[in-house]
Formats: C-alpha cells, sequence, structure tokens
C-alpha cells in the first residue's frame, strides 16, 4: 500500500511541523515571560521534528524494500532478516520519538499553566497526560506492552483544551 505508507510519512511529518509552529507561537507569546522554558519547548519540538524526519525515512525503506521484493518473487523467507532490521530500526526511533512528545505535552501545558493562559486544572490536567504518555511509551523500551489506556486522557484533554481555546483564546500577557 505504497499511497497509504506515503501519506502516513507525510501525516508524521505534518503533525511535527505543527507542534513546532505552536511551541514557536508560544515562544512569541510567552517568551519574555519564561524564557528558559519557552526556549526548552521549542528546542524539544525541534527534536521531535528531526526524529520524525528519521522514522519517515525508515518507513519509507521499509515500503521500498517491500516494493523490491515483491516485484523479485524472492521466497519469502529472504526477506526477513532485512524486514525485522529496518522494523527493528524503525520502532527504536519511534518509541523514543513518541518520548519526547510526551515531554512536548508536558511542557507545553507548563507553559500554560505558568502564564496562566488556561485555567489551571485544564493545564495540570494537560501536563498529566502528557506524564502518562510517557509512561504508557515507555513500557515498551523495557520490553512490555504500551499501555493504550494511559492515552486516553491526552485525548481527551486535547480537545477540552481546543474547545476551551475556540470559545476564550489564550489569557492575555501579564
Amino acid at each position: 500500500m505504497p499511497l497509504q505508507v506515503g501519506l502516513i510519512v507525510l501525516l508524521g511529518l505534518l503533525t511535527a511541523l505543527i507542534g513546532l509552529a505552536i511551541a514557536a507561537a508560544l515562544r512569541g507569546l510567552y517568551g519574555e515571560q519564561h524564557p528558559l522554558l519557552s526556549r526548552c519547548y521549542v528546542a524539544l519540538l525541534a527534536a521531535v521534528l528531526a526524529t520524525s524526519l528519521f522514522e519517515g525515512t525508515l518507513v519509507l525503506a521499509m515500503r521500498s524494500l517491500s516494493v523490491a521484493f515483491l516485484a523479485s518473487g524472492a521466497d519469502g523467507h529472504a526477506y526477513e532478516p532485512a524486514r525485522a532490521l529496518l522494523a527493528g530500526l524503525r520502532n527504536g526511533v519511534h518509541f523514543p520519538d513518541k518520548l519526547l512528545g510526551g515531554m512536548g505535552v508536558a511542557l507545553m501545558y507548563l507553559l500554560l499553566y505558568r502564564a496562566r493562559a488556561i485555567p489551571p486544572l485544564l493545564a495540570l490536567a494537560g501536563m498529566l497526560a502528557g506524564v502518562l504518555q510517557w509512561i504508557a511509551v515507555a513500557r515498551e523500551l523495557f520490553g512490555l506492552d504500551v499501555m493504550h489506556s494511559l492515552l486516553l486522557p491526552l485525548g481527551l484533554v486535547y480537545p477540552l483544551t481546543g474547545l476551551w481555546l475556540l470559545l476564550r483564546g489564550l489569557a492575555p500577557r501579564q
């Protein structure tokens, strides 16, 4: 499914770029008030973009290998070592990328909390959701399965934050 793989890679890069744009915008809004925190947030999201680029490269390499294998008509067992290597490399980048993303979520909500840009309870819920994402994904690094149920709070806090921002916007700078 070359088209779907390309779209998945494009979507991953687009979300990383949007995250970096949000970090830059928040740095512009709250950078004077919280210079270190806003710089760390932008730097972290730049790292997320870099890991997303590398992960996308590995996914495209997996697609190229798969297409070449199918075209060659080779025995399925001949494909396995290369597939396992690329899959391991991809997962080796994917999970640290998601750990950086969880740290980014926590930093974003910490910045919004410190700047008093959104209600404190919503900001605290966002920080907790970021930490829970980190815990859910970090399990994979130790050979355990990702706990998808720990990602549910993030699935709730993002829409709530979006709704708050649509209705009320960010609080003015102090």
